[in-house]
């Protein structure tokens, strides 16, 4: 379920009365003894509702919380043009995870997208997920589209959800027209093309990514790279995330004694 932070749900989702609808149903879920996954997304506004947010889904026994922040393309770009800087976000989710920390972890998963997913105190730093080995350039540079393609309503098929509004959209292949059936979209189209890009292909393109030190431990997301003009150009978080040592902040918290 969509939940995207205390005080702002109603404004995000345009419908007044849905915030308190939606707690309503998730305590209704837990009460039957359902599992419950929260996803949040965050703007510039919003950021300071995270620690409220998180008490209130501690409160509500959720399951998994997803953490992400908002896309800069489409609609949103257009009329709303309020994404959280990569400084503002990282510094909140230090803060959130010590204050997780200082709580014991009580949510079972976490996941902040782009930065880790624990469960419990186990935890993995998703920025340092690359090819790993200049013997593995041709592993696919985008897993998501591979195991999750987005649907829109209209039947195009997308890489993922953040592609809309993007170049990719207008060529998405079409399941719904008969000009495609689904296994021609995901291996002769634009949307098949994609999905065989290599990490090989993003050093070919971008020669920052090719002579930089971290370029085999960097994580790459096509989609967030779209931001800076190319599914090939660098991925602003983990690149942010690397050069900024948020590898050593993240474990001072999670190891240490906080």
């Amino acid at each position: 379920m969509s939940f995207d932070g205390v005080g702002w749900h109603d404004w995000m989702r345009g419908v007044p009365g849905t915030e308190k609808r939606t707690i309503d149903a998730i305590r209704r879920l837990k009460a039957r003894g359902y599992g419950v996954i929260v996803t949040t997304v965050l703007h510039e506004k919003s950021l300071s509702s995270l620690s409220a947010t998180y008490h209130l889904l501690k409160e509500l026994g959720v399951d998994f919380w997803r953490v992400a922040d908002v896309m800069n393309s489409g609609n949103w770009k257009a009329k709303e043009n309020s994404e959280v800087s990569r400084a503002k976000l990282m510094e909140a989710y230090l803060e959130l995870l010590r204050e997780m920390k200082s709580d014991g972890m009580p949510l079972p998963k976490l996941r902040l997208s782009g930065v880790m997913e624990a469960e419990g105190m186990d935890y993995r730093l998703l920025p340092l997920n690359g090819c790993g080995t200049a013997e593995r350039e041709g592993e696919p540079l985008c897993e998501a589209s591979r195991l999750f393609p987005h649907l829109l309503p209209d039947g195009r098929l997308l890489p993922c959800m953040p592609m809309c509004g993007t170049e990719l959209e207008r060529l998405a292949p079409n399941i719904l027209t008969g000009e495609y059936d689904i296994c021609r979209a995901l291996t002769d189209s634009p949307l098949g093309e994609y999905m065989r890009y290599t990490y090989k292909d993003a050093f070919a393109h971008e020669p920052e990514c090719a002579a930089c030190q971290h370029r085999y431990r960097c994580t790459r997301c096509p989609a967030a790279a779209l931001a800076g003009g190319s599914v090939f150009a660098k991925s602003p978080m983990a690149c942010y995330f690397i050069k900024n040592h948020y590898d050593e902040k993240i474990r001072a918290i999670m190891d240490g004694n906080v």
